[in-house]
Formats: structure tokens, C-alpha cells, sequence
């Protein structure tokens, strides 16, 4: 019973260390361009997760059994040529390409992504996303960082989310 005392112990100091209480000014450190939302609904606690060692963060506001959780690397492995394409197309006025049946082509505010129709069908709004500011013709797509944000929420009101999202200032 004593073993069992002590391992929960552990356990229960091992997940409060993983779990944090980081704040916005933490994610200043990881070596990228972190984004957090001006606006989140009502009542939303916050917890911050992040791993120095692979610069990734993972931002998650939640209510009841509603959420909405930001994730954030500094390098991405995701195939990020359809949407860029298309974000390049609609620059200059030309015809989008067809969408991809799991995915769909949008903008929104400063961003640009793809939402993931598979996931929307089940409730969820599942949207990975660049900033249009670090986007140009010469851009290296495996030099992108990755953002994503998945929520159970309204789409409306997660847009409202999106669309308030700022770059943290660097500090001193």
C-alpha cells in the first residue's frame, strides 16, 4: 500500500511538472514565431504546455467538455503546397485549384490553411494554418513552422479565435 502511496506521489508531481503554469512570456523562448488569441470565450481556463528541447507548444483553452487547443512547432513536416498554391493563386486573381476531398482551401484574417472536412463532418474544426506575412514566392515550405487549431466548438466562434491571434513580442 506504502509503494502504491509513493508511486502516485511521483506520478501525480511528474504530471504537475508536465502540465504548466508557463505563461505567454515562456513561450517567447522557444525560438519562433508564437501566436495567442486577443479573444477567448468566456469562462475558458488556459494551460500552456511546451517542450524547450523541440520547440513545440501546445496552448489549450477548455470549458466543460468544449475546447480549443493551439499547436505550435518550429518546423513542420506537413505537406503545405496545396494551400500555399492556392493562397499565391488567389493573389493574383486566378483560379483556385480544386480542393482535395479531405481538405478545404481558406483564409482567414492574417492566415491562410486548410480545414480538415473529415474532422468537420465529426464536430470538430481542425485548421492548419500559416501566417500570410512570412509567405513569399521564394519561400522554403520545409522551413515553416507549424500551426494548428482544433476545436469542438462552434466554427463561427472559432474563427473569432483565429482572427485574434497575435505574434507574442519578444522580450527586452
Amino acid at each position: 500500500m506504502r509503494n502504491r502511496a509513493i508511486i502516485m506521489l511521483l506520478l501525480f508531481l511528474f504530471l504537475l511538472g508536465c502540465t504548466s503554469d508557463h505563461t505567454f512570456e515562456n513561450l517567447d523562448n522557444l525560438g519562433f514565431s508564437v501566436y495567442v488569441p486577443e479573444y477567448v470565450p468566456k469562462d475558458f481556463k488556459m494551460v500552456i504546455n511546451m517542450d524547450t528541447d523541440k520547440k513545440e507548444a501546445w496552448i489549450t483553452y477548455s470549458k466543460e467538455q468544449q475546447y480549443i487547443e493551439i499547436q505550435q512547432k518550429v518546423r513542420s513536416k506537413y505537406n503545405y503546397n496545396h494551400f500555399i498554391r492556392n493562397y499565391f493563386l488567389t493573389q493574383s486573381n486566378q483560379v483556385l485549384e480544386k480542393n482535395e476531398p479531405l481538405f478545404r482551401y481558406l483564409e482567414i484574417g492574417n492566415f491562410v490553411g486548410e480545414v480538415n472536412v473529415s474532422l468537420e463532418k465529426h464536430g470538430v474544426f481542425s485548421f492548419v494554418f500559416v501566417p500570410t506575412n512570412i509567405l513569399n514566392e521564394s519561400v522554403l515550405v520545409n522551413e515553416l513552422p507549424y500551426y494548428e487549431i482544433q476545436s469542438n466548438m462552434d466554427k463561427n466562434e472559432v474563427i473569432k479565435v483565429i482572427n485574434s491571434l497575435q505574434k507574442i513580442k519578444r522580450q527586452g
